[in-house]
């Protein structure tokens, strides 16, 4: 038997060096195995760009619901006004053709026609239905204004003008949303 090479245990009888049971001798680098540094840094960036990319993207979704319902909330106050208006009567009782309410006409209980509404603001707040429910709490950031105009249109298919009372609801949130909702109330024939 022979001795050992620089730390290399001497070949069993019979074999020859490059040759094993499996087949000829597959040499071995001195390379370990594993990720280096550099290569856990780039998966490290891959991942936190893949996280940040969903983020943005849950954040965009998460802002675009918030405005979504607040339109929801604005247009849904805006129709609840506008309602309000179209069931007050279109002529004054007094027989006053003046837009806005006439003197001692103040809020909405004073009011008793639908002209009576032009220049009222609802400055937010807790709010409620005609009926006297309670709005849920996204509706006391909006603002809600009125405003009423008569005018002379012509309405497609009619020969003449219809004079008329048209009236606008303007809701606007903190954040600058606008959103309008605007009617034109016919003057009944007499």
């Amino acid at each position: 038997m022979e001795a050992p090479r620089c730390g290399v245990p001497p070949l069993p009888l019979g074999r020859t060096v490059g040759t094993s049971d499996r087949g000829p001798a597959v040499r071995r680098s001195n390379r370990q195995f594993g990720f280096t540094l550099i290569e856990s840094l780039m998966a490290a960036a891959v991942l936190l760009a893949c996280v940040v990319a969903v983020s943005v993207a849950l954040s965009a979704g998460h802002m675009q619901n918030q405005h979504a319902e607040r339109g929801q909330y604005a247009m849904a106050l805006a129709e609840s006004m506008m309602e309000l208006v179209l069931s007050y009567p279109y002529d004054d009782p007094q027989g006053s053709s003046q837009l806005g309410p006439e003197a001692g006409e103040v809020g909405l209980v004073g009011f008793d026609n639908a002209d009576d509404f032009h220049g009222y603001v609802d400055s937010g707040g807790p709010r409620k239905d005609p009926s006297g429910e309670a709005y849920p709490d996204g509706y006391g950031v909006l603002t809600c204004t009125v405003s009423a105009a008569y005018i002379s249109e012509a309405l497609g298919g009619l020969s003449k003008d219809v004079t008329g009372l048209t009236v606008s609801v303007v809701v606007q949130d903190a954040r600058g949303g606008v959103w309008t909702l605007t009617r034109f109330i016919p003057k009944p024939a007499d």
